[in-house]
């Protein structure tokens, strides 16, 4: 496989995922061709773990030109259709089976592919897209080679017989930017640069990297990185970091537009200056951050049932004003249910209050990068003091001590969230439960026990302006899972 052919091919599939078709058939082909193309560009005995991602995600690809055609022939009323769904989902299905399990680098893309497995409806493909588009792949980089060359008979040159090149690997957060990376605009974000060098010549100290774009800078600023030479290589390969920063100031008018950065790179001596050239990937591209879209939990299974829940707001078409603050903030609230469950924030034989429970879920989403910052508690609405609100959208905390919650339990909830809400004009609320209550088996995943409810209103059976209630039931007063042996 060369880079080339892989680069040409990633660049297909992003082209593909991103088109907005009028032919659903035309569609479909071109997802197969990008497919194919993946498939093609690695070669046909590779086991490594780039080549099992980049198959599976050739398979998704595939999966999502059978739901176009599922749509298209449902449309068409063409008898037995559901055999594109069918096809989708069996061949979603063993592309999972074929990635590795608890890979941070395959987790994404199983949760793409099992996002697949539970379309229900024939235009599932259009949120779908958008949630592989946003997986990354890894970029596979060619290994070190030094040219090997007899000397002349003059004797031996200083010069390197081959031009340095480097592999640039780029950071945002801590994570590597295989190639698309959604950034909230207006936000500034770290950015770290890994540079691996193969032949870096006497006499140049530092290196610089660029990100180039048609942008100008008051839209997108992104400073050029210096790297120090390090002191000396390892196996071969000079490997250095620098670090800056990205700030998108203005984000494309769709969230799914990606805005294209290359990477240019040089090396700088006393007085002198020299291009090299930058191998495996040579650019990067990052798109807004879509709240209803871009949830990141760490789980995945949990990132599907809020993708879920947010899917289903879209399609009702309920306060669409209020969709982004709601994803944002149940995202985020969700995000802090996770780690507090991985931490056992609120171990077995605690007594949280709502206090408690109120400034360690604030502590953890006051951080949370999407939401700015932009957390209130305590605010007064609709005749008492809520307990955290973001851009208007109103977070009501419980407690539960004595009877286990399950989500048809928590309508005893309701109304409090929803006066709250009502009290701004608000459809859309959240009700946060804390389960305290005594643990009789394992608590099970988070998405267990998430969902919308619909509360009643007064005096309205059928309001045409409904109010919803996203709920989250955080599992707590954990054991030691050991103690579950005993």
């Amino acid at each position: 496989m060369t880079i080339a052919t892989y680069l040409d091919a990633r660049r297909s599939a992003v082209s593909a995922l991103s088109a907005q078709p009028a032919d659903p058939p035309a569609a479909a082909n071109d997802l197969d061709a990008a497919a194919d193309a993946l498939t093609g560009s690695v070669a046909a005995g590779d086991t490594g773990a780039p080549a099992i991602a980049i198959r599976a995600y050739a398979d998704a690809l595939r999966c999502l030109a059978e739901l176009e055609r599922w749509e298209s022939d449902t449309l068409a009323a063409v008898p037995d259709a559901e055999r594109h769904r069918r096809a989708a989902e069996l061949r979603a299905k063993r592309a999972a089976q074929n990635l590795p399990t608890a890979d941070p680098l395959c987790d994404p893309l199983h949760g793409a592919l099992t996002a697949i497995v539970a379309a229900c409806e024939p235009e599932a493909h259009r949120a779908l897209r958008a949630e592989l588009l946003a997986v990354a792949l890894p970029v596979p980089l060619i290994k070190s080679a030094r040219a090997v060359t007899a000397p002349s008979a003059g004797g031996t040159s200083d010069e390197p017989k081959v031009a340095p090149r480097a592999a640039i690997v780029t950071l945002i957060a801590d994570g590597p930017v295989t190639y698309s990376q959604a950034v909230t605009p207006g936000q500034v974000h770290d950015l770290e640069v890994e540079a691996r060098v193969l032949d870096w010549p006497e006499g140049y100290d530092r290196l610089v990297v660029r990100f180039i774009s048609r942008w100008p800078r008051s839209a997108l600023d992104v400073p050029e990185v210096v790297i120090d030479r390090p002191a000396e290589p390892a196996g071969g390969v000079w490997t250095a970091r620098g670090a800056g920063h990205l700030l998108l100031n203005a984000g494309a008018a769709d969230p799914l537009t990606a805005i294209e950065l290359a990477i240019n790179a040089e090396l700088i001596g006393e007085a002198i200056r020299r291009p090299i050239t930058v191998v495996g990937q040579s650019e990067i591209t990052i798109r807004t951050f879509d709240s209803t879209r871009d949830v990141i939990t760490g789980a995945p299974v949990v990132d599907l049932r809020i993708l879920d829940m947010l899917a289903e707001l879209r399609q009702l078409a309920i306060a669409p004003g209020e969709q982004p603050a709601l994803g944002r903030f149940f995202g985020a609230i969700a995000r802090a249910g996770v780690r507090i469950i991985a931490d056992r924030e609120f171990p077995e034989g605690s007594n949280p209050s709502e206090a408690d429970f109120q400034a360690e879920l604030l502590k953890r989403v006051a951080m949370a990068p999407e939401l700015g910052g932009r957390v209130a508690k305590h605010a007064w609405q609709g005749g008492g003091p809520t307990d955290l609100v973001h851009d208007g959208v109103v977070a009501e905390l419980k407690v539960e001590k004595d009877t286990p919650v399950t989500l048809e339990d928590a309508s005893r909830y309701l109304a409090q969230a929803t006066q709250y809400a009502s009290a701004g004009q608000r459809q859309l609320s959240i009700l946060a439960i804390l389960d305290m209550t005594p643990m009789t088996a394992a608590p099970g995943v988070l998405a267990n026990t998430m969902g919308w409810l619909e509360p009643e209103l007064h005096g309205l059976d059928d309001p045409a302006f409904p109010s919803r209630v996203a709920v989250i039931i955080i599992k707590a007063n954990l054991p030691r899972p050991s103690d579950w042996s005993r």
